[in-house]
């Protein structure tokens, strides 16, 4: 009997130690898939861990769809391209944007085509001939990818080569965390400063430039009608002053708002 009951218990200490042993395993097996091999699963080439997925899985995160290139009689290269960004994520309110830029430079060589004029100071050549006109807008893009965010800047230009020009900047940026494209208040939040501030130092530093010209400027009191983007992980508000046909920029800090100007690394820049 005592040896039935030796034998009794030792296989009961042994499925104990087995049963254990299975328990570990299981937990091992459990943070593997939940913090290793998610880590491995959304962390793409370039370190950015991702809760989505991209529209083309073949392409990197932001691609170039390649578009007609025509000749000019303006620009340094006398030439233009229109290719343009395609940003691989698929959230909605990025293939939004994308239609949103697809749309820019397909509206854009519309009007090319429309140009009847071959008589005139800025030409471009379409389907062999010269259309002219005074002006005649162009588009161009810079992309930029970061651990935290990607951003496009879509530089217009009003080109002319016999009267004065003038150039727009606009700027759409994607978070990297959630794929969605941010709106100014989520811009304002990712730098953890405070938007009335902003508000309050924007409206203080046009009231000063208007003053200039013996003219009042109506505060702002909604952030969505600033233009924002992020340079060198600067806030910068792309500004437009009373008078004149091209864009200024200022940065904020989240206390102070002034001129910025980047002579090393411009924003403003032309083709």
């Amino acid at each position: 009997m005592e040896k039935d009951e030796n034998k009794k218990k030792i296989l009961q200490n042994i499925e104990i130690i087995v049963l254990l042993i299975t328990i570990v395993i299981l937990l091992v097996l459990c943070i593997y898939m939940i913090f290793i091999k998610k880590d491995d699963s959304d962390v793409d080439n370039n370190n950015i861990s991702v809760n989505y997925s991209k529209i083309d899985e073949t392409k990197e995160w932001i691609y170039v769809s390649e578009g007609n290139i025509y000749e000019t009689n303006f620009g340094e290269t006398k030439q233009i391209s229109l290719d343009y960004p395609i940003i691989n994520i698929d959230t909605q309110s990025v293939k939004k944007l994308n239609n949103l830029i697809k749309s820019q430079y397909e509206n854009i060589e519309s009007r090319y085509k429309e140009l009847n004029n071959e008589d005139g100071c800025t030409c471009i050549k379409v389907n062999g001939s010269n259309r002219c006109s005074d002006h005649i807008e162009t588009l161009q893009y810079v992309t930029e990818t970061t651990p935290n965010y990607m951003q496009v800047l879509l530089y217009s230009f009003n080109n002319s080569e016999c009267a004065s020009g003038g150039s727009n900047l606009k700027s759409y940026i994607i978070s990297t965390k959630t794929g969605e494209v941010l709106n100014n208040e989520e811009i304002i939040e990712y730098f953890e400063y405070d938007i009335n501030k902003l508000l309050q130092k924007y409206n203080e530093f046009k009231k000063q430039e208007y003053s200039n010209f013996d003219e009042i400027f109506d505060n702002i009191s909604d952030i969505s009608k600033l233009s924002l983007l992020i340079h060198n992980d600067k806030l910068i508000i792309v500004d437009y002053g009373y008078i004149g046909d091209s864009y200024s920029t200022l940065l904020f800090d989240g206390n102070k708002l002034e001129t910025f100007d980047d002579y090393d690394d411009p924003i403003k820049k032309w083709w």
